[in-house]
C-alpha cells in the first residue's frame, strides 16, 4: 500500500512538472510573451541612447572648451585715465634692453572699395609696419602692426569702448564720430585698425588678415 501511494506522489508531481513545461513552451509562441521580450530589447536600446546623448554632451563641452582655448585676445592691462586708455603689456618686461623678436606680419585680403594703398612704412629694427589707405573723398584708413610689449594709448574723450569677438579674435573697439578703430592681438602681433569706416568694414578688415 505504502508503495502504491508512494507511485501516485511521485506520477502526480512529475505530472504538475511536465504541464508546467508543456505551458512555457506553449507561452513562448503567443504575441504577449514577444512583446515582453521586444519591450526588455527596446530597454537597451533606451540605455544605449542615453549613453550616446551623454557622450555627445561631453564632446560638444569639449569642443567648446577647444574653441575657447584658441580665442585670440588682446594681451594687455588697460587703465583709464582722464583723457586716455593706457595699454601695458602684460608681457612688457619680457623685452628689458627694448628689442623684439621678429614677429608675422598679417596682409588685408579685405580693403573698402574706393580705399588704395598711399604709404606703407616698415622698421625692421623696431618691428613695426603702417599701411595707410586713402579714398577719393579723402577719407583715410590706416593699418599699424607692432609687437606685443609696445605701450599705447587711445583717446576716451571723445569715443565709447566695446568688444566684439570676430571669428575667433576678441578686438576691442572705439567708436568716434565718423571713425571707428579695432585694436587686436594674433600670437605676438598686436594690430590697430583705424579709419573713417563702420564696425561693418572693420569686421571685413578683420577676417580679412592672413599671415
Amino acid at each position: 500500500m505504502r508503495s502504491k501511494k508512494e507511485a501516485k506522489r511521485i506520477l502526480k508531481a512529475f505530472g504538475r512538472a511536465e504541464g508546467k513545461a508543456r505551458i512555457e513552451y506553449i507561452d513562448s509562441f503567443l504575441p504577449e510573451k514577444t512583446s515582453y521580450i521586444r519591450s526588455i530589447n527596446y530597454k537597451h536600446m533606451l540605455r544605449r541612447a542615453a549613453i550616446v546623448v551623454v557622450l555627445m554632451i561631453m564632446i560638444m563641452a569639449l569642443a567648446a572648451s577647444a574653441y575657447a582655448a584658441v580665442l585670440h585676445y588682446l594681451n594687455y592691462k588697460r587703465a583709464e585715465l582722464s583723457d586716455h586708455d593706457q595699454y601695458s603689456s602684460l608681457e612688457e618686461n619680457a623685452h628689458p634692453d627694448g628689442t623684439y623678436d621678429a614677429i608675422t606680419f598679417y596682409e588685408p585680403t579685405y580693403i573698402p572699395d574706393g580705399y588704395t594703398l598711399e604709404s606703407e612704412d616698415y622698421v625692421e629694427e623696431i618691428q613695426y609696419k603702417h599701411l595707410i589707405y586713402v579714398a577719393k573723398n579723402g577719407k583715410s584708413l590706416s593699418i599699424i602692426e607692432f609687437p606685443e610689449g609696445v605701450k599705447f594709448q587711445v583717446d576716451n574723450e571723445t569715443s565709447t569702448r566695446s568688444t566684439e569677438v570676430i571669428g575667433d579674435t576678441e578686438v576691442v573697439i572705439y567708436s568716434f564720430e565718423g571713425e571707428t578703430m579695432g585694436i587686436l592681438q594674433f600670437d605676438k602681433t598686436v594690430i590697430v585698425i583705424d579709419g573713417s569706416l563702420g564696425l561693418d568694414e572693420i569686421k571685413k578688415i578683420v577676417l580679412g588678415l592672413k599671415p
